[in-house]
Parts: structure tokens; sequence; C-alpha cells
């Protein structure tokens, strides 16, 4: 099984040429994957370190105006004025291609653990098309008949579980697979929590995982901090004003099955009383 990673070399023979060109950044479109996987990011250092030589590396885009690599650099521009920027435009066979380029882009620049779980989760999407594109060959090339031969050395994606988050931590420096598997459950809980809203819970996950270790987040979700209690005079109060409604003499009435004004019926949430 080859387990070696992915090149540029080997990206850039299996596209098209590249074509260079002049275009108005404003036209320009991030790559949907960028933000997903590395997140908003700070340019103000690099709006001053283009506004003092005057020059910036081409951005390399798709014929559609979409931003494989220098997202960056396109921000920087815009908050600069300019009119113009180069681009190198690429033909991509495949949304898979696309999405390799862009992980091969940012091979070297820093990441925070948290973006090197992103990531992974980015490669196991290449790695599984490419593995769906060789099955699909070999059924091809295969003798009328005759089932083709599915075996691990050739597609990686059937490797035993292990085998699959142990190629994956590698390839984005999470070393083992299990170091992986508790980064990548912290990360999980840290989308939870912030669809539900809890955004200062997902900060606090975030910033341990990437500021302190993948061990300490991971010590974070199974023993989470307590939340502070409130008095037993406050927890009664508000169980009464929960439970208590007023009669018509303004007395006080416990919500029952006795005192509610549903009888053995069915209400508006289909509910039974």
């Amino acid at each position: 099984m080859d387990n070696s990673l992915t090149s540029p070399t080997k990206v850039a023979l299996e596209n098209p040429p590249a074509v260079f060109s002049q275009v108005d950044p404003r036209l320009l479109k991030p790559h949907p994957y960028n933000s997903s996987i590395y997140g908003e990011e700070d340019v103000t250092e690099l709006i001053e370190l283009i506004r003092q030589s005057g020059w910036v590396k081409p951005l390399v885009i798709t014929p559609n105006s979409l931003i494989i690599s220098g997202h960056r650099r396109a921000k920087a521009v815009l908050k600069l004025g300019w009119s113009t920027v180069s681009v190198e435009v690429r033909t991509f066979a495949t949304k898979e291609a696309e999405l390799e380029a862009l992980l091969l882009e940012n091979a070297s620049r820093t990441k925070t653990t948290e973006q090197k779980v992103r990531e992974a989760e980015a490669w196991k999407r290449v790695e599984q098309a490419k593995a769906r594109k060789r099955m699909s060959e070999a059924g091809q090339k295969s003798a009328p008949g005759k089932p083709a031969e599915k075996g691990v050395e050739n597609f990686p994606h059937l490797c035993p579980k292990g085998k699959t988050r142990d190629r994956l931590a590698k390839l984005v420096g999470l070393g083992s697979g299990r170091t992986y598997s508790k980064a990548a459950k912290v990360v999980d809980v840290i989308d939870h929590e912030t669809r539900l809203g809890n955004l200062e819970t997902a900060q606090s996950l975030r910033q341990t995982l990437n500021s302190k270790s993948i061990d300490a987040a991971w010590n974070l979700l199974k023993h989470p901090p307590k939340r502070a209690t409130t008095t037993k005079n406050s927890n009664d109060n508000r169980l009464n004003q929960t439970a208590s409604t007023l009669n018509g003499n303004g007395n006080v009435l416990k919500r029952n099955c006795w005192s509610c004004q549903h009888r053995g019926e069915f209400i508006e949430n289909n509910s039974f009383y």
C-alpha cells in the first residue's frame, strides 16, 4: 500500500497547464472548505507587508474564479483597494482534486490542532474519492465474469479503522490514530456546542485544545466544570413559580392533573392530559 503523501508535482501532472492572468480581486470567490478548515484569519500584518513591497505572489484560482490558494492575500489586497491581482488559473477534474490542491497549498503553514483535525477530515474525503475511482477502473479492467480484486493494498479506505486513523494522523501531523481520534471528538463537540449557541463552552474547548493539549481538552470533555448552584430558597421559589397558578380569588393552586383545565383530552401539541 502506498502511504506516501501526494506531491504537488503529481497533482500538476494530473491536471492541465495553468494560465497566468490579471483579475479584479472583487470577482474572486473563497473556496467553501477554506473557512471551514482554517477559519477566519487576521491579515493585518500581511496588509502592511504588501503595502511595503507592492508585490503579491500570484493566487491560484479555478476558471470560475474560485480561490484555491491565496485567501489571505485576496483579503489583504481588497483591504488595500487594489483593482487587479496576479492569478494562476488552473483547471481541476473534480471537486476532490480542487480540495486536494487546496490542502497541498497549505501544507507548509503553521496550524492549530483544530485545523489539523479538520484537514484530516478533508483528506479522508479526497482519499475516499480516489479509492472509488480505483475500484471503478479495476472493475472495468477485470475480465468478463471475473470479479475485480479489491485488496486492501489497492484501496486504502478498506483498511481496518485503526490503520486509517493512523494514516490520517500521520498525514496532518497529529501523531497516532488514537491521538487524532481524541482531538476529532473534541472538535465534534466544539461544532455541536456552536450549533446550540453555547459559544462560551465552544471557545473554552477550542482554547484548551489549541493552547494547552489534546489530553487537556479530552479531560475537559470527561470532567466538565461544575456550574454554579443556586440556594435552596431560590430553587424553592423558582419551583413554586413554575408549578403554581392563581385561581379566580387570587389564591395559589398547585398545578397537577386535578387542577389542570384539560381533562383527559388532546391539546394543541398532541399531548394527552
